[in-house]
């Protein structure tokens, strides 16, 4: 439990760090740029990470999936040489492909961004970080070093802070600004981790090699698919049917669910090299049972955390255009801690059964309902019901996973400690949101420390 309470912290760190970026520069980019801009912003991102999703061939899974299973130092430099070179040449014939010929597709898809310069940068963004973002960090997070981690993490961020700052606050670019400093850190983050991976793999294509990794990362891709679709058929139909304004309100509220998701990821990462070495020693399993416990925990402590302070923090840090985002994030919250809930099962399913041909079909399923809510109800009742409707998908989610997880690898979890959790979890929101409290900043605290009291 130390060990994996160690990993985790360091790891939410690095995350706070990596990710962190858009988080400590949302209350200048809210200053500088309009809801207009916002939301220009937050759908090139949106676009950025399907690219992402689709052509790194399910890249972090299977380096983590297969790092655990080869015995033999030398065949796993080879494994994953070969890996990085298909990520370094097949992406980039796609995304050059997109940038020559499917400008017009992109455009079509998300008229409210233009292909020059945003589509440009988006595309150029997506390769560095396929090609070099993916190997590197899932070597350091399978090898559990988390302190190289979190240096690459807290490189990245310098810069994209310092790019950002200059180009957004000083040259008055916008979101083009924005887009290109995050550019340029992917740029700097992959001349380091080309010079590192030089030096440690075996930079070579072997057909037996690359047939395993795709045998096991192309059912990932529908999977990555689907859930991309579950975070961005939202924004999508808003876009679409309120506009650019009202997107950028609810992509200020998101940010907060990304927080949790941060934060829900970053201790997944501690968990995720275990659940691949119990594939060789199931003996692990009894050990994860009872971690899996303060894990739901965490979540949940992390849920109230959120779902009880985003709105005076909203009030307290955004201007009047912005406080209506305010409403939404504990529909949101919800949502990611959902997501949160089912990388335990998740993980049962992919890393240690190994299975992963039934999760495209689990998240396509939820991927579906997720966007015919959306297209049902935000054209009537706006941002609302897509945050509503976040909830409701990825909770599905976590349910189909958890029941599929039962019947390739059956945990014996804590059952009535985790029900005592829900309930527990549930007592303490509703506490936090009746207290009387209008004040901005008393309200802050209070709901941070009614969020606090859930551990009793």
């Amino acid at each position: 439990m130390r060990r994996f309470a160690g990993l985790s912290l360091v790891y939410v760190i690095a995350d706070v760090i990596n990710r962190g970026s858009a988080i400590l520069l949302m209350p200048l980019y809210t200053r500088f740029m309009s809801p207009h801009d916002y939301g220009i912003l937050a759908l090139a991102s949106l676009v950025s990470s399907f690219l992402v999703m689709v052509f790194s061939f399910g890249g972090g899974s299977t380096v983590i999936r297969f790092y655990h299973q080869f015995a033999d130092a030398d065949e796993r430099s080879r494994f994953m040489g070969t890996f990085w070179a298909f990520l370094v040449i097949a992406p980039g014939l796609a995304i050059g492909g997109l940038y020559l010929f499917g400008s017009q597709l992109l455009g079509w898809l998300f008229s409210g961004i233009a292909s020059h310069p945003y589509l440009d940068l988006i595309l150029g963004i997506a390769y560095l970080n396929i090609a070099f973002g993916t190997i590197l960090p899932s070597l350091m997070r399978a090898r559990e070093q988390a302190g190289q981690y979190l240096a690459l993490s807290a490189g990245t961020m310098f810069m994209t802070v310092v790019l950002s700052i200059y180009l957004v606050v000083f040259e008055g670019r916008g979101a083009a600004g924005a887009l290109t400093a995050q550019l340029g850190a992917a740029a700097g983050m992959a001349v380091v981790s080309g010079v590192v991976l030089w030096r440690q793999l075996s930079l070579r294509l072997r057909a037996r090699d690359l047939r395993s990794a795709l045998a096991y990362g192309l059912p990932l891709m529908p999977h990555f698919a689907a859930h991309w679709a579950l975070s961005i058929s939202d924004r999508a139909v808003l876009e679409r049917f309120a506009g650019l304004g009202s997107l950028g309100v609810y992509s200020l509220a998101y940010q907060f669910g990304t927080v949790l998701q941060m934060m829900t990821t970053s201790v997944n990462q501690a968990l995720t090299p275990a659940f691949s070495r119990a594939a060789r020693n199931r003996q692990e399993l009894g050990v994860l049972s009872r971690v899996s416990t303060y894990y739901c925990m965490a979540v949940a402590l992390l849920f109230l955390g959120v779902a009880l302070t985003a709105k005076p923090l909203i009030l307290l840090l955004t201007p009047p255009a912005y406080h209506a985002a305010g409403d939404l994030v504990p529909w949101i919250a919800l949502g990611v801690a959902a997501m949160g809930l089912y990388f335990i099962p998740m993980n049962a399913i992919s890393m240690t059964a190994g299975k992963t041909r039934v999760i495209p079909f689990i998240t396509l399923t939820c991927g579906a309902v997720n966007v015919g809510l959306n297209l049902l109800l935000v054209p009537r009742f706006g941002a609302m019901a897509a945050a509503v409707d976040t909830a409701v998908g990825y909770g599905l989610l976590a349910v189909l996973t958890a029941l599929y997880a039962r019947l390739v690898l059956p945990m014996q979890y804590e059952v009535g400690r985790l029900l005592r959790l829900a309930v527990a979890t549930v007592l303490v929101y509703a506490l936090g949101v009746s207290l009387p409290v209008h004040a901005p900043l008393l309200s802050l605290v209070a709901g941070g420390l009614v969020a606090c009291s859930l551990p009793l």
